[in-house]
């Protein structure tokens, strides 16, 4: 019996561990890529796992050098009859500062070069 208790608080992380997943920034093509994250309502769901999608995104990008251009965003098949979207998926490319796709983004003003695009918002309950 004195056992039972660490046995308990390693179950526990455990089971909260299975409720946030990723599988990393994928290559998808030439300066292509895609992150999915998922989290579940208990650790802040849609907004948490598109959060840390568009910070992996947005920093896989900047430690290479390049500029974070979205391509697609949405919110990901994980869902919940319940809760909603509980994932978000990120479609993006890396190019260089000096591609014309970036040049072209930065004259008109393209706020998401610094910053990630705003999401969509999720689906109704």
């Amino acid at each position: 019996m004195k056992y039972a208790a660490p046995i308990a608080l390693c179950l526990a992380i455990l089971a909260l561990a299975g409720c946030a997943g990723s599988i990393g920034v994928q290559q998808t093509g030439p300066d292509s890529f895609v992150v999915s994250e998922m989290r579940a309502p208990v650790l802040g769901g849609f907004e948490a796992a598109r959060q840390v999608a568009l910070n992996e995104a947005t920093s896989f990008c900047h430690y290479a050098g390049r500029e974070f251009v979205p391509i697609r965003m949405a919110p990901s098949a994980y869902t919940s009859p319940q809760y909603g979207p509980m994932g978000y998926t990120a479609e993006f490319r890396c190019l260089l500062p000096s591609d014309p796709v970036v040049l072209r983004l930065r004259a008109n003003h393209a706020p998401f070069l610094d910053a990630p695009p705003a999401p969509p918002p999720p689906a109704p309950r």
